[in-house]
């Protein structure tokens, strides 16, 4: 089991890392693509790019989830965040496997709509 400080290390890294590959312009490949897919992550990225990409959509959804539990609840509520790192950053690498079965299942979609889902199942909305 990772300590705390191992944790919020590789949290930072994943978001650091995903906020440089989102940075990148979207540019036309050789299929004349000018979005990135499910079916371009798993054909363009190593696995380790895959892992900080993902990680940044998972911290984006769970910070957005902190602020929609705020705004409801009114007060400051962290359930919601927390149940999301708590599947992906602290379940092992079942939940990268399942995230990456699911974009070679539905090529065609966007990585954050399949990601989005299987938070929404994991944690609710």
């Amino acid at each position: 089991m990772c300590s705390n400080n191992a944790v919020k290390i590789l949290r930072n890294t994943a978001f650091a890392g995903a906020t440089l590959l989102g940075a990148q312009p979207a540019t036309a490949n050789d299929n004349a693509e000018s979005f990135m897919t499910a079916e371009t992550i798993m054909r363009e990225m190593t696995v380790d790019e895959r892992f900080l990409y993902v990680s940044g959509i998972v911290e984006g959804f769970a910070y957005r989830r902190l602020e929609s539990d705020t705004a409801a609840t009114g007060a400051h509520d962290e359930s919601g965040m927390a149940c999301i790192n708590q599947w992906f950053y602290r379940s092992g690498v079942e939940p990268f496997q399942l995230i990456q079965a699911a974009f070679n299942q539905y090529p065609e979609h966007f990585p954050s709509t399949i990601v989005s889902v299987l938070i929404n199942r994991e944690c609710g909305e």
